[in-house]
């Protein structure tokens, strides 16, 4: 079986961004991302934001960057909130390669960190569990197991909507015909696999399938291909997807995706850091945990209505995510004595 394999060795010094998405992610680089193509703009401390057409509304001020838990929580980096989050909200990020191969599975150090992550959870009030999987993800390799797997998924067709994307719509009928076939098909050789309906239509929401039963099992086997998405949520089915269908409202006017049974929030770390506070409330408050394979982050965004700063550290060590004689072999950047990253 081939691990899920962490990305190539990246440098990041102390003031590093990822200004691509907005995660800020080492103890120098705690404000909010500049430019157009963030949403949430620099405030001083201890005053509001007001949204358009909103009342301002209060702000709790972060801790602030702390290099000793960076060390601990060490590969997975923390995201350091501006004033609009609340103490307790939280986002992590773990770099990770993602491989559409027959063989792929999760890398076992990571499955373990991330069942002892979800048993911290079931300690507590019970929760319900979601998870999603990108359906142009089945190409080539999995139509045959989620055939044989079907009695043990039960799998369930669902629409997927990217908050920061902007407004989605289904194509129709002069969408379709102004695809050119011969381009179409010259782009699905390119890409040989994982080819949806987002390469002709860049604005069509993404198709996912809803894993209603076996989810261990689904963890385990569909895990390291990129498409992996898992929630805990105190919501039921039912009052779950009424809330996510409420989101998706606020992002499209299209009447066939609002009439949709069943939708998905596909978030990247942008979902979170390129909004504002009533949209990191809706979240935070249908979200318990959020853990997804996001290619655009290059690896895993874990969210959460608490922070799990000590559980990480903890996690990481005992999942043996933080060896030193492993992190070779598993990818991630090694650090040398003054504690910076090297090829």
């Amino acid at each position: 079986m081939e691990p899920m394999d962490v990305i190539k060795p990246m440098q990041f010094k102390p003031e590093t961004e990822v200004t691509r998405s907005g995660l800020v992610i080492r103890r120098f680089a705690a404000s909010p991302q500049s430019g157009l193509e963030s949403r949430t703009a620099p405030v001083a401390p201890g005053t509001s934001i007001t949204p358009a057409g909103g009342t301002a509304l209060p702000r709790r001020r972060l801790s602030g960057p702390d290099p000793g838990i960076e060390e601990r929580i060490w590969p997975v980096r923390k995201h350091w909130g501006d004033q609009s989050w609340d103490e307790n909200w939280s986002l992590y990020w773990l770099p990770l390669e993602f491989r559409n191969k027959r063989d792929t599975r999760g890398d076992p150090r990571f499955m373990d960190f991330f069942e002892r992550l979800i048993a911290f959870f079931e300690q507590g009030p019970k929760l319900s569990q979601f998870t999603f999987f990108d359906s142009q993800l089945l190409h080539p390799y999995l139509l045959r197991h989620f055939v044989l797997q079907a009695l043990d998924y039960f799998p369930m067709g669902a629409v997927g909507f990217r908050p920061e994307a902007g407004p989605c719509k289904v194509p129709d009928y002069d969408d379709v015909t102004k695809v050119d076939p011969h381009k179409t098909f010259s782009l699905l050789q390119q890409k040989q696999q994982a080819f949806g309906m987002s390469d002709l239509f860049p604005n069509s929401p993404p198709m996912l399938y809803y894993i209603v039963a076996g989810q261990e099992q689904a963890r385990r086997e569909l895990t390291g291909r990129g498409g992996y998405s898992f929630a805990l949520s105190k919501q039921g089915q039912t009052a779950f997807f009424d809330a996510t269908k409420q989101m998706l409202a606020r992002n499209t006017s299209d009447e066939v995706l609002l009439r949709m049974p069943i939708v998905a929030p596909v978030l990247s770390s942008a979902s979170f850091t390129r909004s504002l506070r009533p949209d990191l409330e809706r979240w935070f408050s249908l979200l318990d945990l959020y853990v997804i394979e996001s290619p655009r982050d290059k690896g895993m965004v874990i969210a959460s209505n608490r922070c799990l700063d000590e559980q990480i550290a903890e996690y990481v060590t005992s999942s043996r995510l933080n060896e030193s004689g492993r992190r070779r072999r598993f990818g991630i950047p090694r650090r040398d004595g003054k504690g910076n990253t090297t090829a």
